[in-house]
């Protein structure tokens, strides 16, 4: 199995540095924005609350009387028969003891309406819990027996209990204590008020220091899917935030404009009824006795039941947020871990989205390395390179000119079909610009003052490159009539572009030290034998046959080299072999 190792190449690509710069800046704006805005550097703390309620009888007798409620009481025999008191308004009635006043404004001590002379407030069906629970009765109903076997049930309606209000006050505290961040922040002890209604939409807001009244109608009707004539047990649950974030998550729609902070909370209250559960309260049996007309005596036994709206403390508590040092720490690690995704973007997009370019920089990018390989490489190119120095360089000089590698590449691709003669000159030109820039910068310099040749050892430099990219590749990239992808075209280095676009002029005045023009076919002498060989070939100064005969020499001679080479290194390997053996032997 192959061991593949990564590593850091620049493809000197500006735009693809765009993007990925573009790309970069996207990943660290988003994410920072998506913390931000959820809070994610922070830790949540759970909250206690608790509710108290708070039974306001002066407040449900003025709202009892200001809403004019006329509905008559009705008693009513399960049995069959049914008494129906007369209705009057409640403004105009008397709470006095006595049958002839006893209407609608209060409830009969004894449903027995033949004896019965006494009635009580309606309020007294109204009843406070301790702190954390409210209730009123909705239904009553009285079941009496008697001795000599007759049974009744008696019940009785108060729809006008719905106008009792209670009032509502809670506190809450942190489960544990906040942890250290850049300080620790004061929580405050009072909160606004959210009322929700049975819909999960904001119903009523009440600010710090008003008071939290709420009239049993209102939870009824408003607050609540639970039904008056049924009864109900109804939970008053208080939850508390710190964060506009974790309190519009539950609110229908997550919309809320009000200041939510450290020192200003914001608590919702809703109450919420319990599926399939009805609040009942049952009396004991009472036995009494009377004498019948026939003067015997006749034993009762009665009990009151009574159908509840009953409202009690469930608090949820809510949670608060805060920062904390290590939740901080872990968002950066892995956004450090984000930020190296453009990077892979991009690389799969040089790689494999822009055509004939991508063939070049996966052959950077994916290299096959041998060590004994490069070796023999390097030790054949440092033999044969002074020698192919010297059939470029123009005879006098030291360095090679523009015009002489020009030259020089139209010799050596002048018999190849992938090439046309202009599309040589473009790549000749721009390696010449390259190579004079490389120059400039090195000797920390402007290319223009470096001189119009290209040394011995600034050749070497370029010569010792190891070779990405084979011939067919460089002839497909610079062919101007092959059609390109969009991609491939956009991304194309600035450089290439340049070339690819040149028009070059079929008679160009040669240029640079060391070149000179002969006044007959125009020829720039740069060099003596081979160069002038593959010069001459192509204005038919020299045979087919002589450039196969130079050909063959050349040949032969890089392969004498490299024999040469091959020897040298089984004599290396051979010797360390032999040190390694006498190392053993001392040992």
């Amino acid at each position: 199995m192959a061991l593949i190792l990564a590593k850091q190449v620049d493809i000197k690509n500006r735009r693809l540095e765009h993007l990925y710069y573009f790309l970069m800046l996207a990943m660290f704006s988003a994410n920072v924005v998506r913390y931000a805005l959820t809070f994610a550097w922070t830790v949540t703390i759970p909250v206690h609350s608790h509710v108290f309620l708070d039974l306001r009888i002066s407040e449900s007798r003025d709202a009892i009387f200001s809403s004019n409620f006329s509905r008559s009481e009705i008693c009513e025999d399960l049995l069959g028969q049914s008494m129906i008191f007369n209705s009057t308004k409640l403004a105009d009635a008397s709470f006095k003891p006595g049958w002839s006043r006893c209407r609608a404004p209060c409830v009969p001590l004894n449903y027995d309406v033949y004896s019965s002379t006494d009635c009580a407030d309606i309020l007294s069906l109204a009843h406070q819990r301790g702190s954390s629970t409210v209730d009123v009765a909705v239904l009553t109903k009285e079941y009496l027996m008697t001795s000599d076997g007759l049974s009744w049930v008696y019940a009785s309606a108060s729809p006008w209990l719905e106008n009792v209000v209670f009032g509502v006050g809670y506190d809450y505290s942190l489960a544990s204590n906040p942890p250290w961040f850049f300080g620790t922040p004061e929580v405050g002890t009072k909160a606004d008020t959210i009322l929700l209604d049975k819909h999960g939409r904001i119903w009523k807001i009440v600010k710090v220091g008003e008071p939290i009244v709420v009239s049993f109608r209102d939870v009824m009707s408003q607050l609540t899917h639970a039904t008056w004539s049924n009864g109900a047990d109804i939970d008053a649950k208080v939850s508390c935030f710190n964060t506009n974030y974790d309190l519009t998550q539950h609110l229908r729609p997550p919309a809320y404009d009000g200041s939510v902070s450290h020192h200003r909370p914001t608590c919702l209250l809703k109450f919420e009824a319990k599926v399939d559960e009805l609040a009942v309260l049952d009396g004991k049996w009472t036995e009494t006795s009377f004498v019948n007309e026939a003067q015997e005596t006749i034993k009762t036994w009665s009990v009151f039941e009574y159908d509840l709206v009953r409202i009690n403390d469930a608090s949820v508590g809510g949670t608060m947020r805060f920062g904390e040092t290590n939740q901080l720490l872990s968002l950066l690690s892995i956004l450090l871990v984000l930020m190296a995704m453009p990077k892979t973007g991009v690389q799969l997009i040089a790689m494999w989205s822009l055509g004939k370019l991508s063939d070049a920089y996966r052959r950077a990018l994916l290299e096959r390395f041998s060590i004994f390989d490069d070796s023999v490489h390097y030790i054949v190119k440092s033999i044969t390179l002074p020698h192919l120095f010297g059939t470029i360089t123009p005879p006098g000089t030291s360095g090679i000119t523009e015009e002489c590698l020009v030259r020089a590449a139209q010799a050596v691709f002048a018999g190849t079909s992938e090439f046309e003669e202009h599309e040589v000159e473009a790549l000749a030109r721009m390696s010449f610009v390259s190579m004079c820039r490389k120059k400039g910068k090195r000797a920390k310099m402007p290319a223009e003052d470096t001189g119009n040749s290209i040394n011995l050892e600034d050749f070497c430099s370029w010569y010792s490159l190891p070779d990405r990219i084979n011939h067919d590749l460089i002839a497909q990239i610079f062919d101007k009539d092959r059609s390109k992808y969009l991609l491939e075209k956009f991304f194309m280095p600035a450089e290439i572009r340049s070339a690819l676009n040149i028009d070059i002029p079929q008679n160009r005045p040669a240029s640079g030290a060391g070149c000179e023009q002969s006044q007959g076919a125009q020829r720039v002498d740069c060099g003596t034998g081979e160069m002038d060989a593959e010069l001459g070939r192509q204005e038919g100064l020299v045979s087919t046959d002589d450039r196969l005969i130079a050909l063959e020499t050349e040949f032969r001679s890089l392969r004498q080299g490299y024999d040469r080479s091959q020897a040298r290194l089984a004599r290396l390997e051979g010797e360390v072999e032999t040190q390694a053996h006498l190392a053993r032997l001392r040992m």
